[in-house]
């Protein structure tokens, strides 16, 4: 598992074909926005474009790529929402790498 702190609009890619972006954090939990391929599992290759929500302590599947939500640290009161981060762990597959990217076309 790799961990990260993401701000909302930051896109990460998991190998070539999957990103991520957070879109919402509060309290309880995320918004996350998924673009690319699904990697592994009976739809591996197959196209994907939806978002979810991930509450703390929780976690999404997208094929053999897990994402969890480990906390998150909204803005305060009357802030820029773009100080808010959440602490995400990516579990996936050791051959793939996971690294911040520009948002895709």
């Amino acid at each position: 598992m790799q961990t990260l702190r993401i701000q909302p609009d930051q896109w990460t890619a998991v190998g070539d074909s999957l990103r991520f972006a957070i879109t919402d954090i509060d309290p309880a939990g995320i918004r996350v926005v998924l673009r690319g391929q699904i990697i592994g599992g009976p739809e591996d290759g197959g196209p994907i474009h939806k978002a979810c929500e991930i509450g703390v302590g929780s976690e999404a599947k997208i094929g053999l790529v897990t994402i969890a939500l480990i906390d998150t640290k909204p803005a305060k009161r009357d802030s820029d929402p773009h100080l808010s981060t959440a602490k995400v762990g990516v579990y996936c597959p050791p051959h793939l790498a996971i690294r911040f990217v520009k948002e895709p076309t």
